[in-house]
């Protein structure tokens, strides 16, 4: 229950600091107030250890596990999912830019061929392609 809290009172903390959330899902470490947890417990001891370590009874897994087992179907859509998202748009823009540019280059090459009556190889070399790609814009020319 209590690290149910802890999670609820972080997330709480992160949304209302523009600066931390901003950095949530990114690279960047940020800056959370360290946690102190005390239980008083009433109880028999019985062979039970008188100090009980958070970290070493629960936090041996991967912090993903416990994202999907202490938040809710909605919160993960809303902040990891999002996250995922992202980063499926980035890699999806960064392999559109790359197809962008060899089909440029494809242009540009048939370009020179067509206009300036160059060999294939002569337009590649002009427009400074390196020679190791050569093989790779002749198969899709």
């Amino acid at each position: 229950r209590m690290l149910l809290y802890l999670a609820k009172t972080y997330q709480s903390y992160i949304y209302d600091n523009p600066e931390i959330k901003a950095n949530l899902y990114t690279d960047t470490k940020i800056a959370i107030p360290r946690a102190e947890l005390y239980v008083l417990y009433a109880g028999k001891q019985g062979d039970k250890p008188s100090i009980l370590s958070l970290n070493d009874e629960f936090l041996r897994r991967e912090v993903e596990d416990y994202m999907f087992a202490l938040l809710s179907d909605e919160e993960l859509k809303e902040a990891y999912g999002d996250y995922r998202h992202r980063q499926g748009v980035e890699e999806g823009r960064k392999e559109g830019i790359e197809q962008g540019i060899e089909q440029s280059k494809i242009s540009d090459i048939k370009n020179l061929m067509k206009n300036l009556k160059l060999t294939a190889e002569q337009a590649m070399e002009a427009l400074g392609i390196d020679k190791g790609e050569f093989s790779k814009y002749m198969s899709m020319l």
